[in-house]
């Protein structure tokens, strides 16, 4: 990956992640889930994702997959979970 496209997929997976809010402040949830693990899928190591990710897991009630989201965050940003 050239440093360029992993800009690009940085930019592009903060803009899922800010979309993905909106709709979940809208109450489109399944919308948001479907940004969400869009830009998981571009930058699983990106903190916010993570933590927001792991919100959607736990109100799904998928305690074990919200808190590994969760600790993997907290690994890469301290204190961020």
């Amino acid at each position: 990956i050239t440093e360029n496209s992993s800009s690009e997929e940085g930019e592009d997976a903060r803009l899922l992640l800010q979309n993905s809010f909106a709709l979940l402040q809208k109450g489109e949830f399944a919308k948001a889930d479907t940004l969400l693990t869009k830009a998981y899928a571009l930058q699983p190591n990106n903190a916010d994702v993570l933590n927001l990710l792991g919100i959607r897991l736990y109100q799904k009630q998928q305690f074990e997959n919200a808190l590994a989201l969760w600790h993997k965050a907290n690994l890469l940003v301290p204190h961020s979970a």
